[in-house]
């Protein structure tokens, strides 16, 4: 074992795993204002990302030199697209729980409870129409 490094990991690990509480401690905290500064925060670095690839391009000067500076850029760009996808799709569910949960009749005693939103269309299933009765029909 390399000297400086515990069992488990080492600094950056360590740094990781504080970051990753702190994240999820402002999430519950601070909640909307905090995933808006940061969905803010991935599009303004998608731009940039955008802007490195293109001077990228217009200033290459060795082949080597521009594929390694494209193929980290592109890295960057997927995944930051992708963390605003799921910030945006979290919001998506959020809205939608609120709405259902203004909606929807509280359950009856000893019926089980329903599926998440997103739960429906993970499993393929088809999403029910709840009618004032209680029963449930498929939704066409």
């Amino acid at each position: 074992m390399a000297a400086g490094r515990r069992r488990g990991g080492g600094a950056i690990a360590r740094l990781a795993e504080g970051a990753h509480r702190l994240d999820h401690w402002l999430k519950l905290r601070v909640g909307r204002p905090y995933t808006a500064i940061l969905a803010f925060g991935l599009v303004v670095g998608v731009g940039a990302s955008l802007r490195t690839l293109e001077q990228a391009v217009g200033s290459a000067r060795s082949l080597a030199a521009l594929g390694g500076v494209v193929v980290f850029q592109l890295a960057l760009l997927v995944n930051q697209l992708a963390q605003l996808h799921e910030y945006r799709e979290a919001a998506r569910i959020r809205r939608e729980e609120r709405r259902r949960s203004r909606h929807e009749a509280p359950l009856a005693p000893g019926e089980p409870p329903r599926p998440a939103v997103g739960e429906e269309r993970a499993r393929g299933a088809q999403p029910q129409a709840t009618f004032p009765s209680g029963s449930a029909q498929e939704a066409n």
